[in-house]
């Protein structure tokens, strides 16, 4: 099987907007996890703050939803990250919700590259679901 090579809307560093930040290297990736922390968790100790926004970040990829983090975290509802993207430490910005909103897509492309794992994801899944009922 060969595959497809991989979108440029699929890789993490890439917005749609065109910001090529790289959000999973160094200090871009720590400037987005504080000013995201800043705008959602403001006045939380740093180390807490970090540990919940990443946990937000890793539920996305996860193909978990904002809402539920938000509920998770205590998080009040009329508390965003805004239409635009967010101001960055030093300069710059980074467009955090065309980070989020390209997760299904990337989810997709997987699934059509990796039929077989997807489909021991899935049946893995009707399993607990199963399980849990």
């Amino acid at each position: 099987m060969t595959s497809s090579p991989i979108p440029e809307w699929f890789d993490s560093t890439q917005t749609r907007s065109g910001e090529g930040l790289e959000f999973l290297r160094g200090e871009t990736r720590e400037k987005v996890l504080e000013a995201v922390g800043a705008a959602l968790l403001p006045g939380a100790e740093p180390t807490e703050s970090r540990k919940a926004v990443k946990g937000l970040f890793c539920a996305t990829e996860m193909d978990g939803t904002y809402s539920a983090w938000r509920t998770r975290n205590g998080i009040p509802e009329d508390r965003s990250l805004g239409r635009g993207p967010i101001a960055l430490e030093g300069g710059g910005t980074f467009a955090v919700r065309d980070l989020f909103e390209q997760q299904a897509h990337r989810t997709q492309w997987l699934a059509e590259q990796l039929s077989d794992l997807h489909e021991i994801v899935e049946h893995w899944n009707r399993y607990e679901a199963s399980a849990r009922a």
